[in-house]
């Protein structure tokens, strides 16, 4: 596997079975691996996701003059993984853009893990609250708390992306905040609303 940076290449993704072992040997001078585990008694044969299996998705670069324009990379979800408790996948928010926005929420919990290059810096909405997250801040996000994340001007933000399935209730797509949803019309009118 190399990666030789997160925003520019595609990410590698093993995903292995309870009772199963991986060893990771660093080569680089610097080497990061993440680890996302939950409880999942089926088995399953490991899968390595490769990075041409995880295609950049240009989202919502049409709507809202481009503002909530981001890049996703979903790894695994029940489309291709239905064996997993597990949804990972990961955002680059543009430089001043908003990610997640409308604001939105679903049954499952999430966690988000950011990277930042130098001394780059976004917000984190989880709820009403905002948090200033940096290179490797996370935020977590309770079942049906809504959220949203904001890039600051001139840095990327990063972020490894971890929905837990729930029982009966798999995740499958995220609610949109009501009283945000008309954002989402191609045609809304900005300047000037009441």
């Amino acid at each position: 596997m190399k990666r030789t940076d997160w925003l520019n290449t595609e990410s590698w993704v093993l995903h292995i079975p309870h009772h199963s072992h991986a060893r990771f040997t660093g080569i680089a001078e610097t080497t990061e691996i993440m680890v996302m585990r939950t409880g999942n008694p089926r088995d399953f044969a490991p899968k390595m996701y490769y990075p041409q299996e995880t295609p950049d998705e240009d989202r919502l670069h049409d709507i809202l003059n481009g503002c909530a324009n981001r890049v996703v990379r979903t790894n695994f979800d029940k489309r291709n993984a239905p064996w997993s408790n597990l949804v990972v996948g990961e955002v680059i928010n543009k430089p001043g853009k908003w990610a997640g926005y409308p604001p939105h929420y679903h049954d499952q919990p999430e966690i988000y893990f950011y990277k930042f290059h130098g001394d780059g810096y976004g917000h984190g909405e989880v709820g009403k609250n905002v948090y200033r997250v940096e290179n490797n801040s996370t935020t977590f996000m309770s079942a049906g708390e809504q959220h949203a994340q904001a890039a600051a001007p001139g840095y990327a933000m990063w972020y490894l992306w971890v929905i837990r399935h729930l029982d009966g209730n798999p995740y499958g797509a995220p609610t949109n905040v009501k009283e945000q949803e008309w954002l989402l019309d191609p045609k809304a009118e900005f300047w000037g609303k009441e």
